[in-house]
């Protein structure tokens, strides 16, 4: 159990955050091809890829927000990934 509060509720903001971005980008690529417009092969990557990226996201959140919490603990940090400190999501807006 995630024991910070303020970060569980981010985290329970940020799900359904995910489901939506794939709905929204299910619609608009729907209406895309169904009104005959030409799309170029990288959009099926970015349709696919963003909405997974950001789940992703969020379950990094997740476990950090566990292991934060003491719910298990690791030896070293794999080279590449978040060591918990937040991302400055302003310019994400």
């Amino acid at each position: 159990m995630i024991t910070d509060q303020a970060e569980l509720s981010e985290i329970q903001l940020d799900w359904p955050g995910v489901i939506a971005m794939r709905k929204r980008l299910q619609l608009l690529v729907t209406a895309t091809f169904a009104q005959g417009a030409f799309t170029a092969p990288a959009l099926a990557g970015v349709v696919y890829n963003l909405p997974l990226l950001h789940a992703f996201g969020v379950l990094n959140q997740t476990l950090v927000a566990l292991r934060d919490a003491g719910r298990f603990s690791v030896s070293e940090q794999p080279p590449g990934t978040v060591d918990g400190q937040r991302q400055d999501r302003s310019a994400m807006a």
